[in-house]
This record gives C-alpha cells, structure tokens and sequence, in this order.
C-alpha cells in the first residue's frame, strides 16, 4: 500500500515538473537578437521632434481656450453687472451707443 502511494505521488512530481517546463519557453536566438538592438540616433531624434512639436501645439491650444474662456466670461458678466445692477436690457451692453456713452463718461473729465 506503501508503495503504491509512493509510486503516486512520484508520478504526480513528474507530471507537475514536465508541465513547468513546457510552460517555459527556451529563447530562440531571434529574440536574444531584438532585444539587444541599439536605437540608432535617427530613430531616437525623431520622437523627440514630434513630442517637441506636440507639446507646443497642446500648449498654444491651452492658451486659446483659455484666452476663450476668460473673454467669455467677461461678457458674461458685463452682462449680469449691465442687467441687474445697471437695470437695463442685458444684451444692450453690446451696442456700440452704450460704449461710446461708457467712454464718454471716463474721458470726459
């Protein structure tokens, strides 16, 4: 009866180390070859070029919205000040009488 368990837990050894290595994969010569490949300096100096040119486009196009967003919100609230505090129209802050009215009235003292 002894035996037998031995026997069986010995084939079971077997089986589990025959499995692990037929998991592992023995590296062929070809992939020893593409990972000792150096970049050459082409190859290294073109990524930089497009990030370079990528972060100044994401750059100028932050700055535009931000520009956008900062012009939107004056008028947004020229409008509030014009309308609720001043009483008129809302939109009438927009008319080129109500500028020149506002100009007239810092410059003429």
């Amino acid at each position: 009866m002894e035996r037998q368990t031995r026997q069986k837990a010995q084939s079971g050894q077997r089986q589990t180390a025959q499995r692990q290595t037929a998991k592992r994969k023995p590296q062929t010569k070809a992939r020893v070859a593409t990972k000792a490949k150096p970049n050459t300096q082409k190859q290294a100096k073109a990524p930089k070029k497009e990030t370079t040119t990528r972060y100044i486009l994401r750059t100028l196009i932050m700055i535009i919205v931000v520009l956008a967003l900062m012009a939107g919100l004056f008028a947004i609230g020229l409008m509030i000040g014009f309308g609720t505090i001043g009483g008129h129209q809302a939109t009438r802050i927009f008319s080129h009488e109500t500028w020149q009215h506002i100009d007239l009235f810092f410059h003429s003292r």
